[in-house]
C-alpha cells in the first residue's frame, strides 16, 4: 500500500501542474518597462494639467526645453507644449519669431520603489564543499509599491525687453500602484496598475522583472 505521506505529495504535484498548465513566450524586451513608462507618463500629464498659463491667447510663444533634463524627456516636453496651445497661445519654433520665450524645467521625472514583507525573506545557506543553498522567498503577506513622480515648471520672458511674463511654481503629479500578495495569491491595488496595459506588453514587464508567471 502506499503510504499517505506520498499520496498527499503526488496529489499536491498533479493539483500544481494543473494550476500553473500556461504556455510562456519569450520575445526581445526593451532596456525599460511599458509599466515604468506608463508611470512616468501619468505622473507628467497630471504634473502639466496643474500649470496654469497666464500669457495672452495669440501671443507667439518659443518653448525653450534646453534646461529640462529627465527621463521621457520627449513625452513631457510634448505634454508641455500641448497644454501652452490648449491655453491660446501661438507656438512657434523659431524663437527669432517669439514675443515671448518659455523656459521649462523639471524638478523630478522618475520612479520609486519599496518594498514590505511578512514572512521569510531570500536567504542562502553555505553547504561545505559544494556551494550555497538558495532558498526562496515565503511571503505570507507582501506588499510592492511603485510611483511615478513628475516635478515640473516654466518662466517665460518677453523678447523684447527680457521681462518676467508669465511663471508657474512647479506643480507636483503622482502616480501609482501596489502589488499585494497574501498566501500566495496576488492582485494590484491603485490608480495605475499593470492590468491596465495590453497583454504582450504586460508579459515583457514580467520577462523583464524576472517574474515567471505565464499568460493562460
Amino acid at each position: 500500500m502506499i503510504p499517505s505521506t506520498v499520496r498527499w505529495i503526488a496529489a499536491a504535484i498533479l493539483l500544481v501542474l494543473v494550476a500553473t498548465g500556461c504556455s510562456k513566450v519569450r520575445e526581445t524586451a526593451p532596456d525599460r518597462t511599458a509599466t515604468e513608462q506608463y508611470l512616468l507618463s501619468t505622473a507628467t500629464d497630471r504634473a502639466v494639467s496643474r500649470l496654469i498659463v497666464k500669457l495672452p491667447a495669440g501671443t507667439k510663444v518659443f518653448i525653450d526645453p534646453s534646461r529640462f533634463e529627465a527621463y521621457d524627456r520627449g513625452y513631457a516636453i510634448g505634454a508641455v507644449r500641448d497644454r501652452f496651445l490648449a491655453s491660446g497661445v501661438h507656438l512657434t519654433d523659431n524663437r527669432s519669431d517669439a514675443q515671448a520665450v518659455v523656459e521649462i524645467r523639471s524638478g523630478a521625472l522618475s520612479t520609486n520603489e519599496s518594498e514590505a514583507l511578512v514572512g521569510l525573506p531570500a536567504f542562502s545557506i553555505p553547504i561545505p564543499l559544494t556551494g550555497d543553498l538558495d532558498l526562496p522567498e515565503v511571503a505570507l503577506l507582501k506588499q510592492v509599491r511603485r510611483r511615478g513622480l513628475a516635478k515640473i515648471g516654466f518662466t517665460a520672458y518677453w523678447i523684447e525687453n527680457g521681462a518676467l511674463a508669465d511663471r508657474a511654481d512647479p506643480v507636483i503629479g503622482v502616480s501609482g500602484y501596489n502589488d499585494w500578495t497574501f498566501l500566495g495569491i496576488g492582485w494590484h491595488d491603485g490608480d495605475v496598475v499593470p492590468d491596465q496595459l495590453p497583454p504582450e506588453a504586460r508579459r515583457r514587464d514580467r520577462e523583464k522583472n524576472g517574474s515567471a508567471e505565464a499568460d493562460p
